[in-house]
């Protein structure tokens, strides 16, 4: 299903409006510089990481307005966002990894440590931490991307796991 891209709608109508402020850093973002960023995210995703749509991409951090860049990038590029839980242990992440296979998993540094044993599980996931330095010199036609939503929704555990 394309949807219409209404954060490059929103960028087009009212682009010095704000849009999003990150309560970890305090950085504030109107609606050009945040559709600017998920563009740009999206572009990194396809020309540097060769995703390909319809791939999934885990978060696994705190929460962040990166997150809402994460997910409006996704969606432009057709990708399936899939959050991950910090607060479970390394455990239960795996049986939830393993269950919505992600091609790629990005991580805040303060989850560093259950990325590394994803990453070591999971061999074939891309890790990535953050990803602010990956996409700043790409080009992009934040208008143009079509949207297609996406995001998995992750329990706390799977049922008949234990929460180990």
């Amino acid at each position: 299903m394309m949807m219409f891209d209404l954060l490059a709608k929103r960028a087009r109508v009212t682009p010095r409006q704000p849009a999003l402020e990150d309560l970890y850093t305090g950085a504030r973002y109107n609606y050009a510089e945040f559709n600017a960023r998920a563009a740009r995210f999206a572009a990194a995703a396809l020309q540097l990481w060769k995703l390909t749509p319809g791939d999934r991409v885990a978060w696994l951090g705190h929460s962040r307005a990166e997150f809402f860049v994460m997910l409006f990038g996704c969606a432009k590029a057709g990708l399936i966002l899939v959050a991950l839980n910090w607060r479970l242990t390394t455990s239960e992440l795996k049986g939830l990894v393993s269950d919505c296979t992600p091609t790629a998993l990005i991580f805040g540094a303060e989850c560093a440590g259950s990325a590394r044993a994803l990453a070591d599980t999971f061999p074939s996931i891309a890790t990535k931490q953050t990803w602010k330095r990956s996409h700043r010199t790409l080009r992009h036609t934040p208008n143009v991307i079509p949207m297609h939503p996406g995001i998995c929704s992750t329990p706390q555990a799977r049922p008949g796991s234990p929460k180990a």
